[in-house]
Formats: C-alpha cells, structure tokens, sequence
C-alpha cells in the first residue's frame, strides 16, 4: 500500500468547509446582506470555514457580522458589498432606558431587518449613540433587537438612521479573515457618521 507524507496528518485536525454564496448561483444565493450573515452564521456553527462570495453586487441593508475562525473571501473587484441609501428621521417621543421601540416621524427607509443608529446631542456635539437591528415595524413604531442603554430624548434632538458599518464584530471575536472583497459606502447617498461610533469596517 502506498503512503504519502500527507497521509501522517493527525487524525485530529480537521478540515473545514468552503461554502459558496452568490446573486444567482452557489450553495446560497440572494442580493443582500441577509444571504452572506446566513453564510456565516452556518460556518460559524460548524467550528470555522471559508465564506467563497462569488462575483456580484450585494445590497447591504445592515452590518455583516464577522465570526471567529471565519474567512470571508470575495472574487476581487467583481465582489461589492454596497451600502444602501441612509435616511435621517426624528423621534417622536422619548425612549428611555431599557425600552426596545422607539416612535419616529417616518418609516420610510427602513424595513425589518435594516440596520439603525440612535443619536442625540447636546449644544455642541453627538453625545449619545446605539447601533441595532430593527426587528418589525408597527405604523411609526420601530422595534429593536436589544434594549436601550441611554436615554434618547427630543429635547437632545434625537434621531434614528440607516447607518452602519459594512463589516463588524462583538467583541471577543478572533481569527478572522477578510479577502478580495470591495466595500462600497455608497458616499454619494449616505451622511457622513462619526468614526467613533462606525466605519465602513467597524471592530472594537
């Protein structure tokens, strides 16, 4: 029987998939932000691996959220996560701590899923910000997926937006790798964010 070196590999170590998405083809297809968290949610399930997104464009309603142990590769300039058109609406009503809806003068622009960023002032500056994902959307009502930790009130001229980062992590997260991939912040129909709260690749 022949025996390569590559045969004395540990029994132990594992290989680890590559699953491919894409606009049309691939293991996962879809246009948005939604088909590459699904990509790397089951990669992230399966202990690591390699996310191959083949060329297209994707719309990116919310932040792709990296996972350890997890490569997200692209197939170079013909690989784009766009950002979508921001919108900037007031609140209606105070949202206190540990509320999970806020009421907003308009919906329009945002959709389950999207993400959001609250934002209130003071005389001079931003003084307050939450990123989160809305959940469902209930006539001028949007609904979160965590509880508030600030308070964000009219008289702090609060706001709710559709600004977020491309890519980004919770903290803890290690041994990721982005590759060949284009990030698209759509300039042209965003506003600008403040950089310490998000970026195009946002990881604290």
């Amino acid at each position: 029987m022949a025996f390569h070196l590559r045969d004395n590999r540990p029994m132990t170590v594992r290989g680890q998939m590559v699953l491919t998405v894409g606009n049309d083809e691939g293991d996962l297809r879809g246009h948005d932000d939604r088909v590459l968290q699904a990509g790397l949610d089951y990669l992230q399930r399966l202990g690591g691996g390699t996310l191959q997104v083949l060329p297209g464009i994707f719309d990116m309603k919310n932040a792709l959220y990296l996972h350890s142990g997890v490569t997200l590769r692209g197939s170079g300039e013909k690989t784009v996560l766009k950002k979508t058109p921001s919108v900037c609406v007031p609140l209606l009503k105070d949202s206190d701590w540990y509320e999970a809806r806020v009421m907003v003068e308009d919906t329009t622009g945002f959709v389950p899923g999207c993400g959001i960023m609250l934002r209130s002032y003071d005389e001079k500056r931003l003084t307050g910000v939450v990123r989160a994902t809305v959940t469902a959307i209930e006539g001028n009502i949007l609904d979160l997926d965590k509880r508030l930790l600030k308070n964000f009130w009219l008289g702090d001229r609060a706001t709710a937006s559709t600004l977020f980062p491309i890519l980004t992590a919770n903290e803890g997260t290690n041994d990721v790798h982005v590759e060949n991939i284009v990030l698209d912040g759509n300039r042209d129909n965003n506003e600008e964010i403040n950089g310490n709260y998000s970026g195009a690749v946002f990881i604290q």
